[in-house]
């Protein structure tokens, strides 16, 4: 919508008479200026309705000269030495808007009311300018990317350097242990601790029995054992889950004294 006022650039005072969805019009302007305007129904509309409109003129201290009917009327508008009618095609809209040579919608504008560019090549520039910026913005981050990652390169170039030098100054680097700590702690692990070699002993042995002598190397292990009866010693180590490949070595000696005898045997304590 639009201030009437903005519809009206002659000077001529006319009057427009034209119909549009059941209603008829009569508007009248006069000196670039709009003066005044009424609505009927097109069926209802008689020719003193439009006599009467041109009548309540005389207020406005304007004669209107010149009527201009677009369409056709229930009825002719007779034609005076002071009134000249005309008709016209009808245009389907007001016939005023035919009289607005530029109209600057943007000093109608309504409160609170967003309308789009009146120029469309504006927004078009606008997205273009947008993207113009943005690939300037990537360009100039990429080339930043790209400066940093040269600045550590040179970074982690000096400090190969630095590290070649404290090395060269260090003298030839110390001999790795590290194998041989392995192989030690490898060994030490497979071993079984005197404690719990001892301990199974206990265990086994028949009572009455106590060892003299205890030999352990790695998982084979020699003893010398007391005894009054050597065979069921010899059953119970033969017997015990935890020890393999039992052997004798030498005769069984007598203590007369004692009467024990002195075992000799060795065996290996199973993993």
């Amino acid at each position: 919508m639009f201030p009437e006022e903005a519809a009206f650039s002659s000077a001529a005072a006319e009057a427009f008479v034209w119909s549009r969805e059941g209603m008829t019009h009569l508007l009248a302007a006069a000196d670039s200026r709009f003066l005044s305007a009424v609505s009927h129904p097109a069926e209802a509309l008689t020719e003193e309705d439009v006599q009467r409109f041109l009548n309540s003129l005389d207020s406005y201290g304007t004669e209107v000269l010149k009527m201009r009917i677009y369409g056709t009327l229930p009825f002719p508008v007779q034609q005076t030495p002071a009134l000249v009618v005309s008709s016209e095609a009808d245009r389907g809209y007001p016939p005023c808007l035919d009289f607005i040579p530029a109209l600057r919608l943007r000093e109608f504008r309504a409160p609170g009311e967003i309308t789009l560019a009146a120029y469309p090549g504006l927004l078009f520039r606008v997205a273009i300018y947008g993207l113009l910026g943005y690939a300037l913005f990537l360009y100039l981050t990429t080339q930043n990317y790209e400066r940093a990652g040269r600045d550590l390169q040179v970074l982690s170039r000096q400090m190969d350097k630095r590290i070649m030098m404290v090395d060269a100054a260090k003298g030839p680097p110390a001999t790795d242990y590290a194998a041989v700590r392995q192989e030690l702690n490898k060994k030490l692990t497979s071993q079984p601790s005197p404690v719990t070699v001892l301990d199974l002993l206990a265990r086994t042995l028949p009572k009455g029995s106590y060892l003299t002598t205890v030999n352990l190397n790695e998982r084979n292990l020699e003893v010398w054992i007391m005894s009054r009866e050597p065979l069921a010693v010899l059953k119970a180590l033969a017997g015990e889950k935890g020890i393999r490949n039992l052997q004798l070595q030498g005769p069984l000696n007598l203590e007369k004294k004692t009467g024990e005898y002195a075992i000799n045997v060795t065996m290996e304590i199973a993993g």
